[in-house]
């Protein structure tokens, strides 16, 4: 029975990234049925970059870590449990590189390899989101081309995590071998893959919170705040804003990618609406909400993995108001205000069943490497009031683009302006089961009712 583990992390860390991790530490021991410190518990240091070394890493070095020792103190274990983002560190780095040719690909497989062969790994991890699956794609694909090459190939798994929440529901149900078919959960002419990626609860709890607070603020200071959410193509983490409509104070506006092309003007005259009206405003938007033209409002230069950097629709969307004002002689408290990397990995508004999907994802993974499966991504689906576990190959996933319900997305027309919103059923049918109530909160105060007369 292999003993030797092997995690690799890539791409932006959660705030329950590492549960996934102890997760796997803690299933590896149950799987073999050996006490922690008795494992072969390896790592790499800043992701899939971190095996390669050369142009992968800043000082083209290697960054492996042995932590079985480390990890055999359960109170080491419980502190990394409490630990924000990862304490392995993490990366972007693409096989082969940015846009890599076939021989640069193959290139850094070899050099993964190597790292495989010295310390005898018999299970690997990919902890990530779609990039993370391409990888291992890659990984069975070089496989395939060149099965000699190890003389005992080690299991190779995926485990899901990415704020964005995009890895897709369902896939189309295709024959498959029975090997292929084992672990995976059919319903109908698809199979169930991801519920919710762990660290998108936690992730939208801190949004629905941060935004329940600026709403509040805004109407105390008659201020209108143009908050930036993450999300490049799907709206998941800014939709879960609408969670704090309820409380009365806002948020007015929320736009996502799914809702289409932004109009810049349509929102600038709806801040000038809600200034005449009300006095105040708060307006969500997806980092990756689309103009116009299709593209993203605000964008510069390319990743590691191809995909358009986004960020700074907020600041765009401020800029047009305060030239709208400037052409119009006035002057309205616009404020523009991007959460960051805090909604990523905060920790504030920690979600239960985040914490408990996030450990149990990594367990799983662990038990089904033992077991001795390869080539699929760990699966999470809602079972009744409870979550169970599975498998899909990763060839059938990697690439599948997950998007909000269209029923989700909604528009507003009551201003007699066209404005994004989103409907209350995503909260019904989905967050719900995910992110635990907001705090209870006053209604806004009615001054008119409560006035008095001063002499």
């Amino acid at each position: 029975m292999g003993i030797n583990f092997l995690t690799v992390s890539g791409g932006g860390p959660t705030p329950v990234l590492n549960e996934t991790l102890m997760g796997l530490v803690e299933g590896a021991a149950e799987a073999v049925g050996l006490p922690v410190g008795e494992l072969g518990l390896y790592a790499a240091v800043g992701g899939t970059g971190g095996l390669i070394g050369g142009r992968a890493t800043g000082d083209g070095r290697r960054h492996v870590v042995c932590l079985s020792r480390y990890l055999s103190d359960p109170g080491v274990r419980k502190l990394i449990l409490e630990t924000p983002s990862t304490f392995l560190g993490s990366g972007r780095y693409a096989l082969g590189g940015k846009q890599g040719a076939q021989e640069d690909v193959d290139r850094d497989i070899e050099s993964v390899l190597k790292v495989i062969e010295h310390f005898r790994i018999d299970h690997v991890f990919l902890v990530g989101g779609d990039d993370t699956l391409s990888t291992l794609n890659r990984l069975a694909d070089y496989r395939a081309r060149h099965p000699a090459v190890l003389e005992r190939w080690p299991t190779l798994l995926a485990v899901p995590k990415t704020i964005d929440n995009d890895l897709p529901a369902r896939v189309p149900w295709q024959k498959m071998t029975d090997e292929e078919a084992r672990g995976t959960h059919r319903q109908g002419d698809a199979l169930q893959v991801m519920h919710a990626c762990p660290g998108f609860a936690t992730a939208a709890s801190f949004v629905a919170h941060e935004v329940l607070n600026l709403a509040v603020e805004a109407h105390a200071l008659k201020r209108h705040y143009i908050v930036e959410v993450m999300g490049r193509l799907a709206g998941f983490l800014a939709a879960a804003a609408s969670l704090a409509t309820p409380c009365g104070y806002g948020p007015h506006l929320v736009a996502v990618p799914e809702h289409g092309a932004f109009n810049v003007a349509d929102f600038v005259s709806y801040l000038r609406w809600r200034e005449q009206r009300h006095g105040y405003g708060v307006y969500v938007v997806s980092e990756g909400v689309p103009g116009q033209d299709g593209k993203p409002l605000k964008s510069g230069g390319t990743g590691m993995f191809g995909e358009a950097r986004v960020g700074g629709a907020g600041e765009l969307l401020a800029a047009e108001e305060q030239h709208f004002c400037e052409l119009a002689h006035q002057r309205v408290d616009a404020r523009t205000i991007r959460f960051g990397e805090l909604q990523r990995v905060c920790r504030r508004h920690r979600s239960a069943v985040d914490n408990e999907i996030a450990y149990q994802v990594g367990r799983h993974a662990a038990l089904y490497a033992v077991a001795g499966e390869s080539g699929k991504l760990v699966t999470i689906r809602r079972s009744g009031e409870g979550w169970e576990y599975g498998l899909v190959p990763t060839r059938l996933v990697s690439g599948q683009q997950r998007r909000m319900e269209p029923h989700w997305c909604a528009f507003d027309e009551s201003s007699g302006i066209r404005v994004p919103v989103i409907a209350p059923s995503y909260g019904e049918e989905y967050l719900s089961a995910l992110v635990d109530p907001l705090p209870p909160t006053v209604p806004p105060l009615d001054e008119a009712e409560w006035a008095v007369d001063v002499p």
